[in-house]
């Protein structure tokens, strides 16, 4: 299946239309269209990135030495902190999630938000990405839920 072929779950257009909440690739965990790709966490022009709540608790988790996570209770959090790799020493990047785990965990938490994901596997010049084309009928929504949802299971509200 080809990104061309992509229809809309709510409208039967293609992936540009207001529906469209993200394209994501699900090896690397990069978002590269629809809404996400366009918005930010105040719906501004910058790109969203929908794990700085999670770097942002591990990062003072791993700080802070804690002996009990406030995620504990989430084994789904548990596995992606299983799979990060602390180097305060990088300003830039101080925490890596590993992408494919990332990429899942975003997917099925958008997926419990609301949209719903079509996979798709997209040709590129040397190779082929397998992609989550992610549909909402209100994206905006979705993305609240998503924040509201994860905030609160990470212990930050």
């Amino acid at each position: 299946m080809s990104s061309d072929e992509i229809t809309c779950p709510f409208c039967g257009s293609g992936n540009g239309c207001d529906h469209h909440l993200a394209s994501i690739d699900l090896g690397e965990c990069e978002i590269y269209a629809g809404y996400l790709d366009a918005i930010g966490p105040n719906w501004s022009e910058e790109p969203i990135r929908l794990d700085d709540p999670i770097r942002e608790v591990f990062l003072s988790a791993f700080s802070q030495k804690l002996k009990k996570l406030p995620f504990e209770d989430s084994p789904e959090l548990m596995k992606l902190w299983k799979n990060s790799r602390i180097r305060p020493a990088d300003p830039d990047e101080p925490i890596i999630i590993l992408g494919a785990i990332l990429a899942s965990f975003l997917v099925a938490r958008l997926g419990k938000a609301g949209s719903i994901c079509i996979n798709n596997r997209v040709d590129q010049l040397w190779s082929s990405i397998e992609v989550c084309e992610l549909f909402a009928e209100n994206p905006k929504e979705v993305v609240c839920r998503y924040f509201s949802s994860l905030k609160s299971e990470l212990g930050l509200v």
